[in-house]
């Protein structure tokens, strides 16, 4: 986004609906609505487009609110505005949210990033009539380029019991760890197929919760489902 002055910010959309055109807040860390400096044939005549595809996959074991916004490329003050709740997030930024209850939770998350296209103004070409003055004090940043794609979260957990052997649980945990690893090859092609120690650990993470900027007819629920939808991510991904 280039600034109404000077400088230009990079932030990360979380759901929200970011348009070439739009003005930005960044005191606020929110969008204005409702005002747009140029018409949308304009924009259109002064805008271009460029393929940036790019895709990538991380398992992580950690909860922390510090590697959750590492993972969703979420900086500064923008992280602030979200823990105090200033930024209403929604899709893949749900994750955020989602923390662990108990001590005894063992806890996986894979992550999926996918970037499709880069499209940009050329605003140099275009009127700057309409940019407001300073002392109007209407936002500080003009929308000025995005990229656009999309995230999933895959949470997988697992309830551990007083009476469980916490090295054998935390060697099962490992397995259904290698397990997701192992589904991500160069080709991002997943091999569904587990043998029976695999089967027996991902059963253990029991539940499967699920955050994504596009819609599922139904979201997965358990370990298996959610790789059957893991090896369909770039289908899903060029429907929506």
């Amino acid at each position: 986004m280039d600034s109404v002055g000077v400088n230009l910010i990079k932030t990360a959309a979380l759901g929200r609906p970011f348009q070439l055109g739009m003005l930005y807040d960044c005191r606020k860390d929110e969008l204005i609505a409702g005002i747009r400096l140029w018409n949308k044939e304009q924009l259109e005549q002064n805008s271009c487009s460029r393929p940036q595809i790019n895709t990538d996959f991380t398992v992580t074991a950690s909860d922390s609110i510090t590697d959750k916004s590492n993972l969703l490329n979420i900086e500064g003050r923008l992280n602030l505005s979200v823990l105090g709740e200033l930024v209403q997030v929604s899709g893949a930024a749900k994750y955020l949210k989602d923390t662990k209850t108990s001590f005894i939770q063992q806890r996986l998350t894979l992550h999926y990033h996918s970037t499709s296209e880069f499209k940009e103004l050329t605003v140099n070409q275009l009127s700057s009539e309409n940019i407001p003055d300073h002392d109007q004090d209407i936002g500080t940043h003009i929308v000025t380029g995005i990229l656009y794609g999309a995230d999933a979260c895959f949470v997988f957990d697992r309830q551990v019991s007083s009476d469980e052997d916490k090295s054998i649980v935390k060697g099962e945990v490992n397995v259904a760890l290698d397990k997701l690893l192992g589904v991500i090859s160069v080709d991002a092609n997943a091999d569904l197929n587990m043998n029976d120690n695999e089967k027996n650990s991902s059963k253990k993470l029991n539940t499967c919760t699920f955050y994504s900027d596009f819609q599922l007819p139904s979201n997965p629920t358990t370990f298996k489902d959610a790789m059957k939808v893991f090896a369909d991510l770039p289908k899903l991904l060029k429907e929506n």
